[in-house]
């Protein structure tokens, strides 16, 4: 079995001291439309935590800070993170670098999801982008997604694209969502696109942006390439 490309690790440092540390990969998200990497989502790579705000904790403390080099991010935040900081804490991580908060619909939470809505309306208020994660994949994607002012940006779930590679009626639905996003200046990103199929998928109902371990393939061909 072939071990898939890492494109990039990053250790976030706990604590002030700075003699733990916790796994990020840095996966790239690519621009369809010219090949180029144009961010990268940070994803966790230890072993399964005890407390996952520990970790929220860790990379909001390590990106509260500029960190000249690092490219634009996106990061996961959990209900538990977002409703519990301040969002002038949270405008300040993401001024500090260029970051993208991702608001995952697959998450617990769905009963305070009026609330949810009302906090991620304040911090686009004060200016931080928040991209809706896993669209598809749970059980009110539309309903978050229009309670939300104004999203930079739609992931659209693995397993949601590859229903609509089976489906004639659900890929229409979806591309018909993909140009009203760009219409609108919301940027959408195909998850998960572990194949040339998918990837091909993804550039038949042309979403800006691609991710996931196929395209980690492509993007590590590319750097060998400008290296040889």
């Amino acid at each position: 079995m072939t071990k898939r490309p890492i494109f990039k690790r990053l250790d976030v440092p706990v604590g002030a001291q700075g003699g733990v540390s916790i796994p990020f990969e840095m996966q790239p998200i690519v621009q369809l439309a010219d090949g180029r990497v144009k961010a990268c989502e940070l994803l966790y790579r230890g072993q399964r935590p005890a407390d996952w705000a520990s970790v929220d904790a860790a990379m909001l403390g390590f990106l509260s800070v500029p960190r000249p080099g690092l490219p634009p991010v996106y990061v996961n935040l959990s209900n538990d993170i977002l409703m519990s900081r301040g969002a002038d804490e949270l405008a300040r991580v993401a001024t500090a670098n260029d970051v993208t908060f991702e608001l995952s619909e697959a998450v617990s939470g769905y009963g305070d999801r009026a609330a949810i809505a009302s906090k991620v309306n304040e911090l686009i208020g004060a200016g931080v982008r928040v991209a809706l994660d896993d669209f598809g994949a749970g059980r009110d994607g539309l309903q978050r997604l229009y309670a939300i002012g104004n999203v930079a940006a739609i992931k659209i779930d693995r397993e949601f694209l590859l229903t609509c590679m089976r489906r004639q009626d659900a890929r229409r639905m979806l591309c018909m969502l993909v140009a009203q996003w760009r219409q609108e200046g919301v940027r959408s990103i195909a998850e998960g696109v572990e194949d040339n199929v998918m990837f091909a998928f993804a550039q038949a109902i042309e979403v800006d942006f691609v991710q996931g371990w196929f395209v980690d393939s492509l993007v590590a061909m590319q750097l060998l390439g400008n290296a040889a």
